[in-house]
């Protein structure tokens, strides 16, 4: 665990490893669980992604389908050749797993969720995950070189503060078709994802790209797979679950916006 990055979440000093626990010199002490990671997030109770869409997200990804995808954000991220990549809402670690093994890139990966840093920290021991929220992220200032958001919520002031002075933001966000057809198979009145604003204050837009590819389903499995990683599975009724279990084939469409910012002047 590369604790130098991190800073204690109370009082804002710098954290050191000490066996099992990370300390800062304003005594507080955090636990590095079985599993790898740090819980670095004062509030409790449960937060993000439970264990079955975690489950459901890892068990579609590792097919395959969003390869594609990763690929393009290697060549994003890796650009700098070399530094920090934070990525903020890491969930079960996929890309942060795939960038780092393909870049020079370092790699520092949060959540919210516990479950999400357990997942990503036990598939990749070299990058350093913590639960944390990305309204308050305890790493150093101007500590990494690429800041990663793969639909997640971010907070414009902390990506600011985490980038150096080179550093970039990348975030991906869905386009209005993205997985428009999974929609129409459920729902008697599918709709299109809202347009998103790519405008950041404080930020300037270096790079625009979508990504729009083809994804043949192959089983009833990963149909439901791709389902369960969606928000949409907290909305779906009865009607709907029995469609999306009748389903053994559906053609998606995949539709993505990537883009890069760097801090404004």
């Amino acid at each position: 665990m590369r604790s130098e990055y991190l800073i204690c979440p109370v009082c804002r000093k710098s954290l050191k490893q000490d066996g099992g626990c990370l300390k800062c010199r304003g005594g507080h002490s955090f636990d590095v669980a079985r599993q790898g990671y740090v819980n670095l997030l004062l509030r409790a109770g449960r937060h993000g992604d439970d264990k079955a869409m975690l489950a459901a997200r890892r068990g579609f990804l590792e097919q395959g389908y969003y390869e594609p995808v990763a690929r393009l954000l290697c060549g994003v991220c890796g650009a700098a050749g070399g530094g920090v990549l934070l990525d903020m809402g890491c969930g079960e670690g996929y890309y942060t797993d795939y960038i780092v093994r393909h870049t020079g890139l370092t790699g520092l990966g949060f959540d919210v969720s516990k479950h999400a840093c357990a997942m990503t920290a036990r598939r990749n021991e070299a990058v350093t995950v913590f639960t944390a929220s990305a309204f308050d992220i305890p790493v150093q200032a101007s500590c990494a070189e690429c800041a990663l958001s793969v639909f997640a919520p971010f907070d414009a002031a902390q990506v600011r503060r985490v980038l150096n002075k080179n550093g970039r933001f990348v975030r991906v966000f869905p386009l209005r078709e993205h997985l428009f057809e999974l929609k129409r198979a459920v729902y008697d009145n599918p709709r299109e994802n809202p347009e998103e604003n790519t405008g950041i204050p404080g930020f300037v837009t270096e790079s625009l790209q979508e990504l729009r590819f083809e994804m043949p389903l192959k089983s009833r499995e990963d149909i439901k797979a791709l389902f369960g990683m969606t928000p949409y599975v907290y909305r779906t009724g009865r009607a709907e679950a029995e469609r999306l279990e009748k389903l053994e084939g559906l053609k998606c469409t995949v539709a993505m916006g990537i883009a890069v910012y760097r801090v404004g002047k």
